[in-house]
């Protein structure tokens, strides 16, 4: 028994060392004394490796990209493209601020913060597409909605646009791009991108992928299609589209 205790005791002491504890020093020293400092968006996590296009730089001797080695452990920050960051370090004591997450939902007093500290950057991210959403008909004329990016990337979605504004704050809609010509399913579409208001001559092509919808105001949408070419290639476009409010008649 007295034995159990001691180990018991030996293991109380001992677990905050296993734990990532939050450093004692004030962000903005952190902020101050770190090497690498800069804003950018998370475009790749591929190899061990977490790869950013810098935004903006607040340190000198760094390029137009960043790669950030993933640390597996419980102090190390798991990147996901298409998140924006103030960058610090790769783990969660270097004070690196999450300004954007990978569905477009924009950490306001992260934001706020940064800028206190090192004045104005880029408001919402070079890599953030713009575009439209609208109301569209689904393959049986039932209702769905269209994406469409600036990059040539689109998506349709067969499901009403109704059901955005149902969606809880915080949750996240999701539809997979499968060959399924479904309900609560839809389908990307990559088209040669606009060159000086002319199109390569190149055909559109489907893809499959995952659209996902983060924020939804009566006005704007947040989220991302992701393309998968493959079984360890996945291209993500986060966007930040306008909706369109026009009426269509299906049947």
């Amino acid at each position: 028994m007295r034995f159990l205790m001691m180990t018991f005791a030996l293991l109380l002491l001992t677990a905050p060392a296993l734990a990532c504890e939050p450093v004692a020093v004030k962000w903005d020293m952190l902020a101050a004394n770190a090497k690498t400092a800069f804003v950018g968006t998370v475009t790749t996590v591929e190899n061990g490796k977490a790869t950013f296009t810098i935004e903006k730089n607040f340190r000198k001797g760094e390029g137009n990209s960043f790669d950030a080695e993933i640390i597996h452990s419980t102090c190390g920050i798991e990147f996901t493209p298409g998140q924006r960051w103030l960058y610090l370090g790769n783990d969660a004591s270097s004070g690196s601020l999450m300004l954007m997450s990978e569905y477009g939902v924009v950490r306001k007093e992260n934001v706020d913060l940064v800028k206190s500290t090192f004045g104005d950057f880029p408001a919402d991210g070079s890599e953030i597409k713009q575009g439209t959403l609208e109301r569209s008909c689904a393959p049986w004329d039932g209702a769905a909605f269209a994406i469409q990016l600036d990059n040539g990337v689109g998506a349709y979605v067969y499901a009403s646009p109704s059901d955005l504004d149902k969606k809880g704050e915080g949750g996240v809609l999701t539809y997979q791009s499968d060959g399924k010509p479904e309900q609560g399913h839809g389908s990307i579409v990559q088209c040669p991108k606009l060159r000086e208001g002319q199109a390569e001559n190149l055909p559109c092509r489907a893809a499959q992928g995952t659209i996902a919808i983060g924020t939804v105001t009566p006005t704007d949408v947040t989220g991302y299609i992701e393309i998968a070419d493959g079984p360890e290639n996945h291209r993500r476009f986060v966007f930040h589209v306008k909706r369109v409010n026009k009426q269509v008649f299906c049947g």
